[in-house]
């Protein structure tokens, strides 16, 4: 379960990453419109990071937004119940746009067996 978790906030804040940056800030050089990595642009402390991680989720829309916010949380107080009630939710209303009964009862199953 704690392997599945990890797996599910790298996933998540690795989206959370490439939904939130842009590019386009016209200055040349190659922007590939990724997220900042250098050391230098890294958070120093975990309050810092938690504060990016706000910032960034604020950005986002949905379901996204509320999965983010609640992955920042989780980043805080290490209680992980919201964040992963938040991404049964987005994945179940991601299931919402499949036509298909057996193949959306099936994905259905996969969130709440991927969010336990």
């Amino acid at each position: 379960m704690t392997s599945r978790l990890c797996v599910l906030l790298v996933a998540l804040i690795a989206s959370l990453s490439i939904a939130a940056c842009g590019g386009g800030d016209d200055s040349g050089g190659g922007d590939t419109g990724g997220a900042a990595t250098t050391p230098a642009d890294a958070p120093d402390t975990k309050d810092e990071a938690i504060a990016r991680c706000r910032e960034e989720a604020a950005k986002l829309t949905g379901d996204a937004r509320n999965t983010a916010e609640a992955a920042c949380e989780a980043g805080e107080t290490g209680d992980t119940t919201a964040v992963k009630d938040a991404a049964r939710q987005q994945c179940l209303n991601a299931t919402e746009n499949i036509p298909d009964p057996a193949a959306k009862q099936q994905a259905e199953a996969a969130c709440e067996r991927n969010t336990q």
